[in-house]
């Protein structure tokens, strides 16, 4: 029986880092429980049963450190680890397998990046630098990572792999993901510690975790790092038997859609709240989707089930901009979508790129202008961040509008742009961001929808909220 051991690497500079399949990130608030992972052991253990043993840690959800997770490496002393690491702490999470190695030179280790399986150059690359790689899958990984450990275990070269043999790089063939996400095993939350769930967003501060309805995403956006990925979607039944299990054996009432665009078939978003709702479970959530994916019923049956806020990518509020960057989505539909929201009550977050391709003060204006317009329930403005297997990088690139290629500062929630545009040069990009934040917050309509006459403990985390987000506007390190 060979022992494997997931891990999900510790927290970077003392931050939580998000190393999803869809989002490969530091973070500087959320604690996202490792999904992916825990479908990964799910997995294993459905296809591989008794041939192996399990074992989980997550030291960024629990914080724990390097010399934390070497200890219980050696308490273990595990046959393959298997990890993923994010695009931008990808020195640390790296340099953990190298140390596994310094302690047992024989484990097998397994890990995956999505965007850097994108680039093969780049895959090449770190399979070089960092040695303690052994086996970088190149397809998603919970798809594949059961026949991968059986060709291991059986002594055989994996599919879907990339790997360094003689000092020469060897990329075996890929597989085809899963199409059916139903055959996917739910995820092992079993083998996570029973001790308090440290996992926990702004919107839900305990008892909370991700649910994955449908992955991919068939639009085209020139800035995304996940377009090319296909959409597949699970079965109402099995979203909701999910869901259900969360709530009865883990006490759950609170998660997020991790979906890249949940709404891409509304029949089937509205079987899934027709089996909540006869459920009578007592829910609330969060989503993310697009202005052009939403309708009143839609919104309103989300509402019934416990939707408490939904995410929209605007992007820009010039068309021209929008046009640009693929986002195809118009300011009417815009306009409709943040008013049904209104309409219906639900909070409403616009997610707002600076810097895009064509970028000037004018549209950052038009931007603006649009915002104010809209008085979304709170609003995240990021810098613009090329990842090289986007379209946008080679447009930044080939204009000469890449200020480097330090990819450890590759963060959408970054302070520091890593792009000028034609018109706007860093410091203007930083500044521009700057008064978009202090002229969102500080208008009075803003701080009067945080207040609300019959909850006073809304009030209360409003105004730490606000307080925060002040004192970082002003101390410049809001993001």
């Amino acid at each position: 029986m060979k022992k494997i051991l997931l891990i999900n690497p510790p927290r970077v500079g003392g931050k939580p880092v998000v190393r999803e399949e869809r989002f490969e990130h530091r973070d500087f608030e959320v604690i996202y429980p490792p999904l992916t992972l825990l479908y990964c052991a799910a997995q294993i253990r459905k296809h591989l049963g008794a041939k192996v043993k399990l074992y989980f840690l997550d030291a960024m959800g629990y914080n724990l450190s390097l010399e934390q997770v070497k200890n219980r490496f050696k308490e273990i002393d595990p046959d393959i680890v298997i990890t993923r690491f994010a695009f931008d702490t990808y020195r640390e999470d790296l340099d953990l397998l190298s140390e596994l190695k310094k302690i047992k030179s024989d484990v097998i280790t397994i890990t995956r990046n999505k965007i850097v399986s994108d680039v093969p150059a780049l895959m090449e690359k770190y399979l070089r630098k960092f040695r303690g790689i052994d086996y970088f899958v190149t397809v998603e990984q919970d798809s594949v990572i059961h026949k991968v450990v059986k060709k291991i275990i059986g002594k055989k070269i994996p599919n879907s792999c990339a790997f360094i043999r003689g000092n020469k790089l060897k990329i075996t063939p890929r597989e085809k993901e899963i199409e059916d996400l139903d055959e996917i095993a739910f995820p092992a939350y079993d083998l996570l510690p029973k001790n308090p769930w440290p996992y926990k967003s702004s919107l839900f501060p305990k008892d909370f975790t991700l649910i994955l309805s449908s992955r991919g995403c068939p639009n085209q956006c020139s800035f995304c790092a996940y377009r090319n990925m296909k959409w597949r979607f699970r079965s109402p039944e099995d979203v909701f038997e999910e869901i259900k299990m969360l709530y009865d054996k883990y006490h759950i009432r609170n998660f997020v859609y991790f979906d890249d665009t949940i709404s891409i078939n509304k029949e089937r978003c509205l079987k899934i709240c027709k089996l909540l709702r006869k459920s009578k479970m007592q829910l609330k959530y969060a989503i993310c989707t697009r202005v052009n994916n939403v309708d009143e019923g839609l919104l309103l049956a989300w509402k019934k089930t416990g939707l408490e806020e939904i995410s929209f990518g605007v992007e820009s509020g010039s068309e021209k901009i929008l046009k640009m960057c693929g986002k195809n989505i118009n300011k009417k539909q815009i306009r409709v979508a943040f008013g049904l929201c209104k309409k219906l009550k639900i909070k409403s977050l616009t997610l707002v790129i600076l810097g895009l391709p064509g970028e000037t003060k004018e549209t950052i204006a038009e931007t603006k202008s649009l915002v104010n317009e809209i008085n979304p329930f709170y609003l995240q403005y990021s810098l613009c961040i090329p990842f090289p297997n986007t379209p946008a990088y080679h447009y930044y690139k080939s204009k000469g509008f890449l200020l480097h290629e330090d990819y450890s500062k590759y963060n959408p929630l970054t302070l520091e742009p890593v792009i000028r545009t034609e018109d706007l040069t860093p410091v203007e990009l930083i500044k521009e961001k700057e008064r978009a934040y202090r002229e969102f917050i500080l208008r009075p309509k803003f701080v009067l929808s945080k207040i609300s006459l019959t909850d006073w403990r809304w009030n209360i985390r409003g105004f730490v909220m606000f307080t925060k987000r002040l004192y970082g506007l002003f101390k410049g390190y809001i993001r």
